[in-house]
């Protein structure tokens, strides 16, 4: 199995001063657009009222990427530092994504991290310090900044205010937020024990019987293909998402029997019939095995994790399983519709990790 090494890619940010404690400084230097220089700002009439402080206009750009909201509210600090919190939101890679954008954010501005009680990931992963609120509504105390680009990475949120509680709102959907967190983020992202118990029974199953064939230089590359929400979910294909095409998965497939020689493939899909059928239309030589039966996603995602490559299709899913795999990996280049909805939110450069390879259908 490949270990898990990634290459830390220099990021350009401006080291911002620290706002003032007094609220007039703070929303003083708010709407200062040098700082915080993708952010834009809106805040309730009256309390810009009450403060006599006028708006400065933003360019187009920062409208696009963020919002921010200050919560009048009395904030009191939980304990004497303070939080970024954060509501999990979407599916299972959505939220790894959340939890590693904020675990990067968090420690780049030495700040605490909370959530809820929704927090999937502290049930299946390794997680530490972070603060689980039993109250619903714990986030909704603390100054609001809102994301309106999922996947573009704003360098600004890694140099945030220290004397204030932060609920970050979105996805932040960018390896640039915790690229210079990966060894530690990687140990936060182990399974936990019954997971990974699970993961390893099922996937020593699935190459034994080839091991014995090969020999122990086997190379396993899992395959994730996301099928069935994308065809029942018409909201999907307004945004623009459709399904990776069959010959994206051929030329992936392909590319990796061009580099090994004892080659298995490990297939998990939403909907296996249908991957099976698109693979068998495929006529390839290389061996393939299917996760069959009723898996939950995180048990998926475990078993390919143990691959040494991962061949994504489209979703935060097989990123996250081609992460945590720490071998090459494929993705389909066109993860939206040319135009749509869901392609202006992408900055793939800030999505797809640089040293993966992306690949059309032909």
């Amino acid at each position: 199995m490949t270990s898990n090494k990634f290459v830390a890619y220099p990021l350009n940010v401006t080291t911002q001063q620290p706002f003032n404690r007094t609220s007039q400084n703070v929303v003083a230097n708010l709407l200062n657009e040098t700082f915080l220089p993708p952010l834009v700002m809106t805040i309730q009439n009256l309390f810009t009222n009450l403060l006599g402080i006028t708006q400065r206009p933003f360019n187009t750009i920062s409208q696009n990427l963020f919002s921010i909201q200050l919560n009048t509210t009395t904030q009191t600090p939980i304990a004497s530092h303070h939080y970024i919190c954060y509501i999990p939101q979407g599916r299972l890679g959505n939220h790894i994504f959340q939890y590693a954008s904020i675990y990067g954010i968090a420690t780049l501005n030495n700040l605490s991290i909370m959530t809820t009680k929704s927090c999937e990931i502290c049930h299946y992963f390794r997680v530490q310090n972070v603060t689980v609120s039993s109250d619903k509504n714990a986030c909704s105390k603390f100054t609001v900044l809102s994301e309106t680009m999922p996947r573009v990475f704003n360098p600004a949120l890694l140099t945030l205010p220290k004397n204030m509680n932060i609920f970050l709102k979105g996805y932040f959907e960018s390896w640039k937020y915790f690229q210079n967190v990966t060894d530690s983020l990687l140990e936060q992202l182990r399974f936990k024990e019954p997971i990974e118990r699970m993961a390893r029974r099922k996937f020593d199953i699935l190459t034994s019987k080839y091991i014995n064939y090969t020999g122990s230089n086997l190379t396993v590359v899992g395959i994730h293909i996301r099928m069935e929400d994308i065809f029942e979910d018409p909201q999907l294909h307004q945004r623009g998402i459709y399904p990776a095409p069959p010959g994206y998965i051929n030329i992936a497939m392909r590319y990796y029997l061009s580099k090994y020689d004892k080659i298995l493939f490990i297939v998990c899909s939403d909907s296996i019939l249908q991957a099976k059928r698109i693979i068998k239309s495929l006529n390839l030589t290389g061996s393939v095995s299917y996760v069959e039966g009723k898996q939950k996603p995180i048990h998926d995602l475990a078993i390919l994790s143990k691959c040494d490559h991962v061949i994504q299709t489209v979703g935060t899913f097989g990123w996250w399983a081609a992460y945590l795999s720490g071998g090459t990996s494929t993705y389909y280049k066109f993860p939206a519709r040319p135009g749509s909805p869901d392609e202006k939110l992408l900055n793939s450069y800030d999505f797809f990790y640089p040293e993966w390879i992306g690949l059309g259908e032909d």
